[in-house]
């Protein structure tokens, strides 16, 4: 028995020796979050806008009467109506030719009403969401309203009321002031849909009417001044960050619902679910208790916000997207200091890169709408497009507006055929002179620039055609 006694010794004294081995490479060993993040970041996390919760929404607010008008829209649409979306503002309107749309403007002219009331009510701030669990019933709703706005724009620049057909473009795009004002990277879905889908109907109306110079001005002044107001991408990350804690009570407790939404199956329903139990029992082991990952995504928070503060840069972005969140093996998981932090970094990243390219090719949609509906001006002033941009200042622009990706002002071009372009580097900032039209806007690393031309609602019907196939 004696031998068994100096075995169990033996193996007890390497175990021990292993596991202080492990703990001190764990204190010593690099941190996964390596030089981007030092810990004595200065960033403020706290968001300007205050906690508003949905029971504290005042009355005939902005958001109070935007919410009424989404329920009172009337019901199911038919799958036709995104065939006469698409046709918006490219093929002649007549009642005839857009029937669905007219039916749904008739019977929706109470939630049109409500709307509009709601695009110049005072606060415009949205309930607050604390946690990732938080639904949106009323997006949708909001969106289809902002498709009616369209289409009335459209209905209404077939009589040559521009003035009316402005009006209500501008209003769609006040859905995105009252739904990003505090919330939860909703503005992201909003500013696709009510804002930059209004401001390519500006265009194509600009493009195909000589518009009065009063309602060209002011329809200048009003894209410049919307995207100059736009909540800063800052704050939007600063309210998001409200819902980490969130986020992490949900990694730590097995009870609350699935973190990545709804399994696809109940195998990795069960999977999570017992890697999340085992966190629970055991995640301080590897270093990660609630306190932990919650400081270090504040960390990650505090870089994004740094990140957003300046100007934008593809290579930033390149270094968030590469090196922000180096890869871990099996043997880093056991000795990097907090892996659970690390892998809901991993899951939440992703997402932020494409959001940072779209907030600044939002920007630059509305400075080069505002550049083309000045361009037109000219056109009809002068019987001929202009030279170059700078021939548009002072009468029509006080200055040529910035491409936010390059922080310097929209190019323009006259091509061989006589037809101009206006054009933004797009988010790889690299000047191609804009012959190849940007693909997705939301990738940094993709060729291209994002291309506004004269020849848009061509390409447009173009579009149309081939989705339409060959005539029978």
């Amino acid at each position: 028995m004696f031998w068994v006694k100096r075995i169990l010794i033996a193996v007890s004294a390497l175990v021990l020796g292993l596991i202080l081995s492990l703990l001190a490479a764990g204190l010593t060993r690099s941190y996964w979050q390596r030089e981007w993040a030092p810990p004595d970041k200065q960033v403020e996390l706290a968001s300007k806008w205050p906690v508003l919760k949905i029971s504290d929404v005042p009355p005939n607010s902005a958001f109070d009467l935007l919410q009424r008008a989404a329920k009172a829209q009337s019901g199911a649409r038919p799958p036709e109506i995104q065939k006469e979306l698409r046709r918006l503002n490219v093929e002649p309107w007549s009642d005839s030719s857009f029937p669905i749309l007219v039916r749904l403007l008739e019977e929706n002219q109470e939630a049109l009403n409500l709307a509009r009331s709601a695009a110049v009510a005072p606060n415009p701030q949205m309930p607050t969401y604390l946690s990732i669990t938080d639904s949106f019933p009323y997006v949708t709703p909001v969106m289809r309203i902002s498709e009616l706005f369209r289409a009335s724009a459209a209905r209404k620049a077939s009589m040559r009321d521009f003035t009316g057909a402005y009006a209500e473009l501008e209003t769609s795009m006040a859905f995105v002031q009252i739904l990003s004002r505090g919330g939860y990277l909703i503005h992201v879905l909003v500013e696709m849909v009510c804002e930059i889908q209004a401001s390519k109907a500006m265009r194509l109306i600009a493009l195909q009417h000589d518009l009065p110079p009063e309602v060209a001005s002011h329809a200048i002044a009003r894209l410049l001044e919307i995207a100059r107001t736009a909540e800063p991408l800052a704050e939007t990350f600063r309210a998001e960050y409200r819902t980490v804690p969130s986020l992490i009570d949900m990694f730590f407790d097995p009870s609350k619902p699935s973190i990545l939404g709804l399994a696809p199956d109940e195998k990795s329903a069960a999977s999570e679910q017992r890697i999340r139990s085992r966190m629970k029992r055991a995640g301080w082991l590897v270093g990660s208790t609630r306190e932990d990952v919650n400081a270090d995504l504040a960390r990650v928070y505090k870089n994004l916000v740094e990140v957003t503060e300046k100007p934008y840069q593809a290579q930033e972005l390149k270094r968030l997207d590469k090196a922000f969140v180096p890869r871990m093996q099996f043997r880093d998981w056991i000795l990097s200091r907090d892996p659970v932090g690390h892998m809901l970094t991993t899951i939440t990243l992703p997402t932020f890169v494409p959001i940072i390219t779209h907030y600044h090719g939002r920007k630059t949609d509305l400075h080069a709408t505002a550049v083309v509906i000045a361009v037109r001006q000219f056109e009809q002033t002068q019987r001929r497009p202009p030279d170059v941009l700078q021939d548009l200042v002072p009468s029509y622009l006080a200055q040529v507006p910035i491409d936010s990706f390059s922080n310097e002002p929209l190019r323009f071009r006259r091509k061989s055929d006589g037809k101009w372009i206006v054009y933004s580097v797009g988010p790889n900032q690299i000047d191609e002179g804009g012959e190849q039209p940007k693909v997705d806007p939301r990738k940094y690393d993709d060729p291209g620039d994002t291309v506004f031309c004269a020849c848009e609602a061509d390409v447009a019907r173009e579009r149309i055609q081939r989705e339409a196939g060959p005539p029978n």
